[in-house]
């Protein structure tokens, strides 16, 4: 990956924020100043409202998997779909992250879609298992 997520957090200085950018240009990284500290920092928290919105057509029967995934990438230019950008992680940290998160702030809309807890439950974790939202050959 060729973004490098800079936290400007309190105990941060300038200096430091600045040495890290710089070092990243020379290493051919992009680097991006995240102001302030925050949950997920920056892309993780844009692509949890993707996935959440794909996780929300796929269970609405508004589009399947693979049409999800080939608008994100077709259309919007995503390197891969975001069911495609689950598996790698896999369905299992992103259920536990979830359940972690509703635990913390007792909102419900950190609960996990339907389609991940069945797919924890199925323990189709991701490509570590070789199967989740996509199955893989095996090995």
């Amino acid at each position: 990956m060729k973004l490098v997520e800079v936290v400007k957090g309190p105990h941060v200085s300038d200096e430091a924020a600045q040495i890290t950018r710089d070092l990243s240009l020379k290493i051919d990284k992009i680097p991006v100043l995240i102001k302030k500290e925050i949950e997920g920092f920056l892309l993780n928290r844009i692509f949890k409202v993707i996935a959440r919105e794909a996780l929300w057509m796929l269970e609405m029967g508004i589009a399947s998997i693979e049409d999800i995934d080939k608008a994100c990438v077709y259309g919007a230019g995503h390197p891969m779909g975001p069911f495609r950008l689950m598996e790698p992680t896999g369905i299992d940290l992103n259920y536990i992250r979830s359940m972690e998160r509703f635990r913390e702030t007792g909102d419900r809309a950190h609960l996990p879609s339907p389609s991940v807890v069945e797919k924890y439950v199925q323990g189709r974790y991701g490509e570590k298992v070789g199967k989740d939202w996509y199955d893989y050959p095996k090995k």
